[in-house]
């Protein structure tokens, strides 16, 4: 997890994948030399190995390298980003509240920047009347530093006009 923060309205998390999955996808890799092991010479073992480790291990860093920034008036969220004066309410989630708005209380319009893996979010509430989507729902290890940025960000914002 990298964040960082250059000033009250700055926030910066990368939702790299836990460790867990990495163990998982060598685990995989294995598996895969040891099933080729015993009916192939090694060389061939061993290049299917390194194939199932590049077919898994590259999809899984590239779901794991979005990033959730808020700074100079943006909020991102992997590749959508948005205007800070575009945004209303940034309300931090806990892991329960966050699986209700993900689930039951969905809105099928809603922008979902989710990870499985991380189970706190920021619900930002969207107020431009050119979208349709009512609001971001973030993954975020931090909600509540999240939901701090962003307001901070609107205010800096809302200060300046």
């Amino acid at each position: 997890m990298t964040q960082s923060s250059s000033g009250p309205d700055e926030y910066a998390e990368a939702l790299h994948v836990p460790l867990s999955w990495w163990l998982a996808t060598i685990g995989f890799a294995v598996v895969v030399w040891w099933v080729f092991v015993l009916a192939t010479p090694m060389a061939f073992a061993i290049g299917a190995a390194v194939v199932a480790l590049v077919a898994v291990g590259i999809p899984l860093q590239r779901y794991g390298s979005a990033r959730v920034t808020v700074a100079d008036g943006v909020v991102s969220a992997g590749p959508a980003r948005i205007d800070v004066v575009h945004c209303g309410d940034a309300l931090a989630l806990d892991a329960a509240r966050t699986a209700a708005v993900r689930g039951r209380e969905a809105d099928a319009r809603a922008h979902l920047a989710l990870r499985p893996y991380i189970a706190t979010s920021v619900k930002l509430d969207i107020r431009d009347e050119n979208d349709p989507t009512p609001y971001w729902l973030v993954s975020t290890r931090n909600p509540q530093r999240l939901a701090d940025a962003i307001t901070a960000a609107r205010r800096s914002t809302t200060d300046n006009d």
